[in-house]
């Protein structure tokens, strides 16, 4: 079995024939990864988490993309942010370790200060932590000081309400939950930290904020 990770740089400004390319493979992933119905035209926010991020990694096997992350760079006030624009590795190879390698890929390329993501998904928690990141907020709900201003000014940047009372909660994230089955995560403390804060109906989303062990 073949594996390779091919990264984009700035994939906006490829040429249309090879944006047609990413959008017409990376978009069926999406589909299944999310357990939503293909519709035409590709939806903007679907063709915005492909081709308008700052870097795109493809994983690949035997010729096969199994998986992507897209990934955006940021500066707050305590330092460098990788942001995690999107993540989707295919339902017949969740947990088989793509994930934690592209996420290790793209870290190794531009990480900095924080590893930042907005997810309704358990497992992506249980993705980070296995990759080598101290993540928050903990099993404990706690956050350092700079920890809670790093998921402040992110939201400041994107433009999103937070819960006063928990900096990591964005209410009303997506507007509708974005899974049609909601991935669970087997690990009963991970899975109850995501059912105890969010309200999954109403679309709130976690932003989980971690930093390199």
């Amino acid at each position: 079995m073949r594996e390779e990770i091919i990264v984009y740089d700035k994939p906006w400004l490829l040429t249309a024939q090879e944006q047609r390319f990413l959008l017409t493979t990376c978009y069926p992933l999406v589909c299944q990864g999310f357990g939503r119905e293909a519709v035409d035209p590709i939806p903007e926010s679907t063709r915005k988490h492909i081709l308008n991020c700052q870097h795109l990694c493809l994983f690949v096997v035997d010729g096969q993309i199994i998986a992507f992350t897209s990934w955006e760079k940021l500066m707050v006030s305590e330092g460098r942010v990788l942001y995690l624009f999107g993540v989707i590795v295919l339902p017949n190879f969740q947990g088989s370790g793509c994930g934690s390698k592209l996420l290790k890929h793209g870290w190794e390329l531009y990480g900095g200060e924080y590893l930042a993501a907005r997810t309704q998904n358990p497992v992506l928690y249980s993705t980070i932590q296995k990759s080598g990141f101290k993540i928050y907020p903990d099993k404990e709900l706690e956050s350092p000081i700079a920890v809670r201003k790093v998921a402040m000014e992110l939201a400041l940047v994107f433009g999103w309400d937070i819960d006063p009372t928990n900096y990591h909660v964005l209410p009303n994230a997506y507007g509708r939950p974005i899974y049609k089955t909601r991935p669970q995560n087997k690990n009963q403390e991970i899975e109850g930290l995501f059912t105890r804060l969010l309200n999954f109906k109403r679309g709130d989303a976690l932003l989980l904020i971690a930093q390199s062990n």
